[in-house]
């Protein structure tokens, strides 16, 4: 895997200012929405 300065740079400009908790992919948005409530908590693993 080389390094390319333009897909870094592409992938700054996407993603840059986002947080941690933030989705860009559909599915993956669909699954947490279930998860985490509203808050951005959601129950431990092993609490049920």
């Amino acid at each position: 895997m080389g390094y390319d300065r333009g897909k870094l740079d592409a992938l700054r400009r996407k993603y840059g200012e986002s947080h941690g908790g933030e989705m860009f992919d559909p599915k993956f948005r669909k699954v947490a929405d279930k998860i985490f409530s509203k808050s951005g908590t959601r129950l431990a693993p092993y609490s049920g």
